[in-house]
């Protein structure tokens, strides 16, 4: 056998061991839509959170509860409460309106805010700041996962070319505007995460 013969051997076994390019690229691309997935999910209910507790949306009024009682759900205790809603401004009265978790007092009016789905929550400033804080997470999170995806998916220049400068940021990675997308991205992550960062500081310092 000659030396060609074996290195062709050799190049086909080790190709043969190693998944392709475009099967790898394939499964990245499948994972990155996933997340981006689970992430719209995730990150809609943070949004919706901010903006009941900042006072951005549902309807403001008053409730007051006629009975309440105190019911298991799993492994926890939850008061679940049955009275009259009346909303701010315009607006027809409930009287069968039903809200849990509240601590409400019967008879004791309360201003409530009513959400889409019918049931009520207090608007509270310092879990608005910590869904604020939950939504900059998120969202530096995802750039994380796009600009790791870029440094994958973008194709990478010679180690040898002069143009490469080590130490910045995404350089050498890829011509023109890819390599500045990619570059935004990674700026991106530390910024929404320097913001998440002090939205959660605020919230903790607005409870205590």
């Amino acid at each position: 056998m000659t030396e060609d013969t074996a290195a062709q051997g050799t190049e086909a076994q080790n190709a043969g061991g190693r998944p392709p390019k475009r099967v790898g690229r394939a499964r990245l691309v499948v994972g990155l839509i996933a997340a981006l997935l689970l992430a719209e999910s995730v990150l809609s209910g943070a949004v919706d959170g901010f903006r009941y507790n900042a006072e951005l949306a549902g309807t403001p009024g008053v409730y007051t509860a006629a009975q309440c009682q105190t019911v298991r759900s799993g492994k926890y205790l939850v008061q679940e409460c049955q009275g009259t809603f009346v909303p701010a401004g315009s607006g027809r009265a409930d009287p069968a309106a039903e809200a849990s978790g509240l601590g409400l007092r019967v008879g004791v009016p309360a201003e409530l805010r009513r959400r889409s789905d019918g049931g009520f929550l207090r608007p509270d400033l310092a879990r608005a700041v910590l869904d604020l804080s939950v939504v900059l997470a998120l969202l530096s999170g995802l750039a994380l996962v796009l600009f790791g995806a870029g440094l994958t998916l973008l194709p990478k220049r010679s180690p040898d070319d002069p143009a490469r400068r080590p130490g910045r940021l995404a350089t050498g990675l890829a011509p023109g505007a890819a390599r500045v997308v990619v570059q935004i991205l990674g700026w991106s992550f530390l910024a929404l995460a320097g913001l998440a960062g002090l939205a959660l500081l605020a919230s903790l310092v607005i409870w205590i």
